[in-house]
């Protein structure tokens, strides 16, 4: 397995983890992300019913980002799209900035890792594609 495979798996199990956070956790995943919930709000059950569900999507995303990191050439496109899908998520977070203020220092720190090393990871991708032609 190539070194990019390795960091792309790392991510993958990073997903699956923080996915699995929230789908067995619900709302109270994100008091763990400093989100300042208050406690009322852990018992409303549309959005721990919505916290559950992304936990799920997001923990299947790292699923299959780890399959696809285990056979590049197979899963060309799907790891693409996994990917922009993170730069995506990223400037969506500056939109949620400049709509609502400045989250926790760890979604900041989220923030940055999906502005900075998805890009990178990107690059580091065609550089390999380009490797095997």
């Amino acid at each position: 397995m190539t070194a990019f495979s390795t960091i792309v798996r790392a991510f993958a199990v990073a997903m699956v983890a923080a996915g699995g956070c929230h789908a067995f956790l619900g709302l109270s995943a994100d008091r763990i992300l400093d989100a300042g919930l208050p406690v009322s709000i852990l018992k409303l059950a549309s959005l721990d019913s919505q916290n559950r569900f992304y936990g799920a999507m997001f923990g299947v995303a790292g699923a299959v980002l780890w399959v696809a990191a285990g056979n590049l050439e197979r899963y060309d496109t799907i790891l693409r799209i996994l990917l922009c899908g993170g730069v995506l998520a990223g400037v969506l977070r500056l939109v949620s900035i400049a709509w609502v203020g400045w989250p926790s220092p760890l979604v900041i720190a989220l923030m940055v890792i999906e502005l900075c090393g998805t890009p990178l990871l990107l690059v580091w991708y065609a550089h390999v594609r380009k490797a095997r032609r």
